[in-house]
């Protein structure tokens, strides 16, 4: 598939997570593969991993202070396995009694 979408436009910049494998990020100019990020603390969950992995790549490349792209792919494993170390964003969905208390509270115009 990175071949595939590398022929069709080589300018292309390519990150591939692969879990606690790490990932591979592949240009024009080739593959080459990250191991993974260890941290002290452990993987609690791996929900939103994948997110963090491309916004920290693409925000330290692009967004910051145009990183490298080796650079912004080891901040990208960092931001994702930071992410692993916290639950997922379902452990704090809003309840229903919240949103009827909110609900009230902007009906009734509280600011």
């Amino acid at each position: 598939m990175i071949e595939k979408l590398l022929a069709e436009k080589p300018a292309r910049v390519i990150v591939v997570g692969m879990g606690r494998r790490g990932c591979v990020l592949a240009t024009g100019e080739g593959s080459r593969f990250f191991e993974p990020v260890q941290l002290d603390e452990p993987v609690i969950d791996t929900n939103g991993a994948g997110d963090g992995l491309a916004v920290g790549v693409l925000s330290s490349r692009y967004l910051e202070q145009g990183y490298n792209l080796e650079d912004a792919v080891l901040r990208g494993q960092l931001v994702a396995r930071y992410t692993c170390t916290q639950k997922a964003s379902s452990s704090s969905l809003i309840t229903r009694a919240q949103l009827e208390d909110l609900y009230a509270w902007k009906k009734q115009g509280t600011k």
